[in-house]
């Protein structure tokens, strides 16, 4: 190859990046991302539109309708139902929830391993905009003692400002929902 088709190369593939990263982003996703955490989970908070771990808010199904029967919350979708365990009223639409003795209760943190360039977004309120965006993923594991599971895994973004670096975590794209799967 000539030096020439070498930057040619080199500036096509900067433009396919620009124009399709994200997508190719979600494709590495769906075969490796980076562990960033994994903790064990002693307390949670579950509403009908979020579940709170420690400071972290993860948005759930308005369809998914935790119920308390015999001072146990349940969450139901159709004639499917999860009984989460003991659980305390937190607020009107909340309640605190501790798992029962035997469950294993995991959230895993993990990162895209690569990032996409955002050359073309702008801010008109603050005219600061991230240049750099990736995805982090929250998973949730409720494995019980009798062997039911509930999983459930979350899609975020991560925003990159030079001034400040990487942001939380949970960012959302317009018109996009974090709930990625909720299974039991």
């Amino acid at each position: 190859m000539t030096p020439g088709r070498i930057v040619v190369a080199v500036i096509v593939c900067g433009i396919l990046w620009i124009l399709a990263g994200r997508w190719l982003t979600l494709i590495i996703d769906t075969v490796w991302t980076k562990r960033v955490e994994e903790r064990a989970l002693t307390a949670i908070s579950v509403g009908r539109w979020s579940i709170h771990v420690g400071d972290l808010v993860l948005e759930i199904d308005g369809n998914l309708v935790p119920t308390i029967a015999d001072g146990k919350l349940t969450l139901a979708r159709e004639a499917r139902r999860f009984v989460l365990g003991p659980a305390q009223p937190a607020s009107i639409d909340e309640y605190d929830v501790t798992p029962e003795n035997g469950d294993e209760v995991l959230l895993d943190v993990s990162d895209s391993l690569l990032s996409w360039r955002t050359p073309f977004e702008f801010n008109f309120m603050t005219g600061v905009s991230p240049s750099w965006k990736a995805y982090r993923y929250y998973r949730m594991l409720w494995k019980k003692r009798g062997g039911e599971t509930l999983r459930a895994t979350w899609r975020y973004e991560r925003w990159f400002y030079p001034a400040n670096g990487w942001s939380g975590g949970l960012m959302t794209s317009a018109g996009t929902k974090s709930l990625r799967s909720l299974q039991f």
